[in-house]
């Protein structure tokens, strides 16, 4: 298992600062829990988190 890659995905975000103002982004994580934890660390409360398809990337 250890050399097992782990794989990321897409995750766009919304969510609000310290201020209240609403803040969106995108971010590569391996799962949303990850997004979540970085998102916190930075002062944004996340409200929604949503892995995007990568379709496109084929």
């Amino acid at each position: 298992m250890a050399n097992q890659a782990v794989k990321n995905a897409l995750f766009v975000w919304e969510g609000k600062n310290k201020s209240g103002k609403i803040v969106k982004g995108m971010q590569n994580a391996p799962s949303e829990a990850v997004i979540r934890a970085l998102l916190r660390r930075q002062g944004i409360n996340p409200t929604t988190i949503k892995k995007q398809n990568n379709r496109a990337s084929k």
